[in-house]
């Protein structure tokens, strides 16, 4: 049993709610889109007492999540073929409870969730997800600890508003820089890619080959005067190595690239979770040419964070003569201890013997790369800024 989306939206919401009395029914629709291998498991509460099932391609959490794909990958699909393509991506919606109990009082309802733990562990289990995104704040922590429980402890997990109540907007915004960064690391496939450019929005182009992108991933369309002020040309298969001055900024730098540029982020400090691809470590150990070589063959955009010491040099210059952009972020010394000392989570005479490491070895002297100001007396440079400096150059 299967539903489309058709103009007769009435008629399909009264047979969905004569479905939602029998939980049976709405599984077989949703077993019916399960991907073979499933990547990115969404999470919702439970199927909706007022019938608008997301497998039934009805409104609410449907049209919702359609809208952030496009919006992400700037692409024309229809929503009759969009639950086709959820499921190539390799997505599938679950919900804690496989009973409708959006409809019951605070304590009962909580209740209710608690009662569905059990069976949504097999359900995580059966499914191994490589990533989850929960889809209601209200139920988080209680999806997270689940989803420990049933041994995917060290799987991504992200959070984003239910779009209902006045959060639709919210959950759009908050969906598309995850979907962005799911598709930069690979986990999404290539079925978004075959239709990304089929209808870009407003403030997008292709123009020989490069990317013009707007700063935000937000979903208010810019004026033109204002995605002329904004735009920054991004090359589609842009390699940067930040590297620079500890904490001026380059995780927070890297981390906007993946969220409104498409990027695949890499901590190289930070194995195995900051790593997308984790199963690259022994080729990153062996050859940096390698290594770029292979990340190639996954991503087009790629952001590696390194604060590499002055003995690494020879690794860094292999990555040069491997393609890679090198961006030095640089600062106010005296302003980033105190950032750094903001932290908290390491001791500061880590900081103080990096720097002068750093300082001892002249770097980044000899090396050809882009500098630039990253912090301030006054503060962070903004990240677009950044951006405009290495790419405007």
């Amino acid at each position: 049993m299967t539903c489309t989306v058709s103009g007769l939206r009435q008629f399909r919401l009264i047979v969905v709610r004569w479905l939602v009395g029998s939980s049976m029914a709405l599984e077989r629709i949703r077993q019916s889109y399960r991907p073979n291998r499933i990547t990115v498991l969404f999470v919702g509460e439970s199927p909706p007492h007022g019938g608008t099932f997301f497998y039934c391609a009805n409104p609410g959490l449907f049209r919702y999540t359609a809208d952030a794909f496009r919006i992400a990958f700037g692409s024309s699909i229809a929503d009759e073929q969009f639950l086709a393509m959820f499921k190539q991506a390799g997505c599938y919606l679950e919900d804690l409870s496989l009973s409708p109990i959006n409809h019951l009082g605070n304590s009962e309802r909580w209740r209710a969730r608690r009662a569905a733990v059990a069976g949504f562990v097999g359900r995580v289990k059966a499914v191994s997800p490589e990533v989850v995104v929960c889809v209601m704040r209200g139920i988080a922590a209680l999806v997270r600890k689940t989803v420990s429980e049933a041994g995917f402890a060290t799987v991504p997990f992200d959070v984003v508003a239910f779009p209902a109540m006045g959060h639709e907007e919210e959950y759009v915004k908050g969906l598309v820089p995850i979907l962005r960064q799911l598709h930069a690391s690979g986990r999404l496939g290539d079925v978004w890619s075959a239709t990304q450019h089929r209808a870009a929005p407003e403030g997008r182009s292709k123009e020989g080959g490069w990317m013009r992108l707007p700063v935000s991933a937000g979903v208010r369309r810019k004026t033109s005067k204002e995605a002329a002020a904004t735009d920054v040309r991004v090359p589609p298969n842009s390699l940067l190595l930040l590297s620079g001055i500890p904490a001026v900024g380059k995780s927070s730098f890297g981390r906007y690239l993946a969220r409104d540029y498409g990027f695949a982020y890499y901590d190289l400090e930070c194995y195995p979770r900051g790593w997308p691809h984790p199963e690259l470590k022994p080729v990153w150990d062996s050859s940096r040419v390698e290594f770029v070589s292979r990340l190639k063959a996954y991503h087009c955009r790629i952001a590696l964070d390194w604060g590499f010491p002055g003995h690494a040099i020879g690794w860094v210059q292999e990555l040069l003569s491997a393609g890679a952009k090198l961006v030095w972020l640089e600062g106010d010394i005296a302003r980033a201890r105190e950032e750094f000392l903001r932290r908290g989570s390491i001791d500061v005479a880590e900081f103080d013997a990096q720097v002068s490491a750093m300082l001892s070895a002249r770097l980044p002297d000899g090396l050809e790369c882009v500098r630039v100001e990253a912090l301030g007396s006054s503060g962070f440079k903004d990240p677009h800024q950044i951006l405009e400096e290495i790419f405007r150059q």
